[in-house]
């Protein structure tokens, strides 16, 4: 049976090396980084079931912006945040929003890994479905087309030229379809193959 992937963030090597060391002997496969840019690096790379980051991290970014990238590389990963400060239950809430538990440092490893095993068994608290810009821009065309044209409504000056509903938004359904195809290409955007008659 393959062991359950974690990834480790924490900026202090000591805990680094000794949590991942006790992780590993409860059968985690634990992968560790010592900064934001670290650990994004590895979840671009490898899929995890769970992060278990520190919240506060030195230099750029912290726990949030691991688990902000997290969420969007696999909404499927559990995401527990570590923190030093016990009074921040005010902050809590919002933070909750994006990870799905929060535990205060230091904490017996014991607890730690019933409190892994539990959120695994429950699954991420915000899973959610990431969609393509292509993916959305397809299903909300008519919508977005329809809005666009309310707001045209409202300029007198454009209204004065007096032009049915296709005649000023006949267009726009090809247009759509033309960036949607362009955003689903493996071509970079500005190649000559990909020129929208449409626009």
């Amino acid at each position: 049976m393959a062991l359950t992937k974690i990834l480790l963030v924490d900026d202090d090597e000591v805990v680094r090396s000794t949590l991942g060391s006790l992780l590993e002997e409860h059968d985690f496969d634990v992968t560790t980084a010592g900064s934001v840019s670290e650990a994004l690096k590895h979840i671009s790379s490898t899929v995890f079931k769970v992060l278990l980051s520190d919240l506060h991290m030195p230099g750029a970014g912290d726990g949030l912006t691991v688990v902000s990238a997290m969420r969007h590389a696999n909404p499927q990963a559990v995401t527990i945040l570590l923190s030093s400060f016990p009074e921040m239950n005010a902050a809590a809430h919002a933070i909750l929003l994006q990870a799905d538990q929060i535990l205060v440092k230091p904490m017996n490893v014991t607890a730690l890994v019933e409190a892994i095993k539990e959120r695994l068994a429950i699954g991420p608290a915000n899973a959610r479905v990431v969609e393509t810009v292509a993916a959305i821009l397809e299903r909300t065309a008519q919508s977005t087309i329809e809005d666009w044209f309310k707001l045209v409504e409202t300029d007198k000056k454009v209204m004065e030229i007096s032009l049915s509903f296709e005649d000023r938004s006949g267009y726009l359904h090809q247009l759509f379809r033309d960036l949607v195809h362009r955003l689903k290409s493996s071509k970079p955007i500005g190649s000559k193959e990909l020129v929208s008659a449409a626009a």
